[in-house]
């Protein structure tokens, strides 16, 4: 079932996000300034990263869902893989090299970017195996490599936090958590025996991952410039606010992201390009559930984003969560954007795709160089830091998503699903519900917390089910999803 290769992706996405924040309280309290500057290394390194994707990931995917030759799929990949990995890592070592001759950068530094490219290298030879995992729709291997990568960085980094070591050394955790990982995606990949042959599928990937490979390089360009940028105008503790922050982000928004490797395939198998209808039932249906999963919580960091904070990083982050009820809007906006993207890439309009994208970059880098700085050639700006940083891409993201949803309707016919308004009525309900109690109430200390999370969710489902969004259909879907012998079944099938 479908839905049972979410959930297994969602429960890994969940115990990473869990793990992480563990160990992300334990290094803003013993750790704070070198986490800052590890996390600014790191956005450095994956500036230069970008170029390992271009559409090539996305690709091999699409092939494989269509039933192209495996064998001859794994070679393509990982051959243009090798080549575009040579390639980061000469960028990466030149430019962090005249970094450090000029002094932009000192010794230290030096050595955590080093760490994170050989990182990068690893993540990017499991990526061409997890991909193939992906392509298969085999969310229980993808979802176990995951979820170990993050158990054992989380753990390592909490032993180097609680010893208090250099910022180059505690970057060490990331890479020996990618290499267990890679260990076991090499285990996992033994069934079915994939073998390594002629390349010959190198023109087709290139064919269609060449309109698709611009928009893929500049929006995880833009998406690592906010951590650059903030730490070049706000220091390195601004850059631990802001990736604190992300990191609250990238815990909901990985609920899309696991959504995202089920869909494309899925999509494609489908070929929605001729069947519309059938795809715009498809992504009903998704829209919906989203909606329900993620309006509550969004809502929620919104109103109480420096409480949160504060709970979870201690009162020294207090920032952090000010930074994060900026950036809550970005998690639904992600999410939702990145589900009309599958549409397109199932479709192959991929050049369509690179077009909103460009739009996209530009609102989001004048929205950066008018709020981060404080001046620019003379001029006064923002000077708001990691909040400039976070709406810049709050707005971007909503933008883009927008765009998307009239081109994927333009287009392809499908539209977005025809009661939405009913969720974001319930989360404008929730959301003067959950204002009403926090002026009453001083929701601060993890009690009240949740007893306004509370709030804020109770409201949203009485509203939806008065709207007629929420029936007994969802409660049996969502039951049969989380059916623990179910999804045992479905890994079983998996793993052989």
């Amino acid at each position: 079932m479908l839905v049972h290769k979410y959930v297994m992706n969602v429960v890994s996405k969940v115990v990473a996000s869990l793990m992480s924040f563990v160990a992300l309280m334990v290094m803003t309290r013993y750790v704070g300034v070198q986490y800052g500057v590890m996390m600014w290394g790191m956005a450095f390194v994956a500036l230069f990263n970008a170029v390992t994707d271009l559409g090539f990931h996305t690709a091999n995917m699409k092939f494989i869902a269509e039933g192209r030759d495996q064998n001859t799929c794994f070679s393509s990949y990982l051959t243009v893989k090798l080549g575009l990995i040579t390639l980061m890592v000469v960028l990466s070592s030149a430019f962090t090299y005249a970094n450090l001759q000029s002094g932009s950068i000192d010794q230290d530094t030096f050595l955590v970017v080093l760490v994170f490219i050989v990182y990068f290298v690893v993540q990017d030879i499991q990526a061409t195996i997890t991909g193939m995992y992906d392509g298969r729709l085999e969310s229980g291997k993808s979802s176990s490599v995951f979820m170990v990568e993050y158990i054992f960085r989380s753990l390592l980094l909490m032993a180097l936090a609680f010893m208090m070591v250099s910022r180059a050394i505690l970057s060490l955790a990331y890479l020996f958590g990618t290499l267990i990982s890679l260990f076991l995606s090499i285990y996992l990949f033994r069934k079915p025996k994939i073998r390594l042959v002629r390349p010959t599928y190198i023109r087709e990937y290139a064919r269609f991952a060449a309109p698709l490979s611009f928009s893929i390089l500049l929006i995880s360009s833009v998406d690592y410039l906010d951590k650059v940028l903030v730490g070049v105008y706000g220091g390195s503790l601004e850059v631990g606010f802001y990736a604190a922050s992300m990191g609250v982000v990238w815990a909901f928004t990985s609920f899309g992201a696991s959504l995202n490797k089920i869909m494309l395939p899925h999509l494609s198998k489908m070929d929605v390009k001729k069947n519309p209808k059938e795809g715009e039932k498809v992504m009903w249906v998704a829209e919906r559930y989203m909606a329900m999963l993620i309006f509550p919580p969004v809502v929620f960091l919104m109103v109480l984003g420096p409480e949160v904070s504060t709970l979870l990083f201690g009162t020294g982050y207090y920032q952090a969560g000010v930074i994060l009820s900026y950036h809550s809007i970005m998690i639904a906006a992600v999410i939702f954007a990145g589900m009309l993207t599958q549409v397109l890439y199932a479709s192959g309009r991929v050049a369509v795709y690179g077009k909103a994208v460009i739009a996209y970059a530009a609102v989001v880098i004048l929205s950066y160089a008018l709020l981060i700085p404080d001046n620019l050639l003379g001029i006064q700006l923002g000077n708001l830091g990691g909040v400039g940083a976070a709406i810049s891409l709050s707005v971007g993201y909503t933008f883009l998503a927008i765009l998307l949803a009239y081109l994927v309707r333009h287009k392809l016919d499908i539209k977005f699903y025809n009661k939405f308004w009913k969720h974001l009525v319930s989360a404008a309900i929730s959301l003067v519900c959950l204002l009403t109690f926090t002026h009453y109430f001083n929701a601060s200390g993890i009690l009240m917390l949740l007893l306004a999370g509370a709030v804020c969710l109770l409201s949203y489902i009485a509203t939806a089910l008065l709207l007629g969004e929420i029936k007994k259909e969802d409660v049996a879907l969502i039951t049969t999803a989380l059916n623990p012998k179910k999804l045992k079944e479905s890994l079983d099938d998996e793993i052989g």
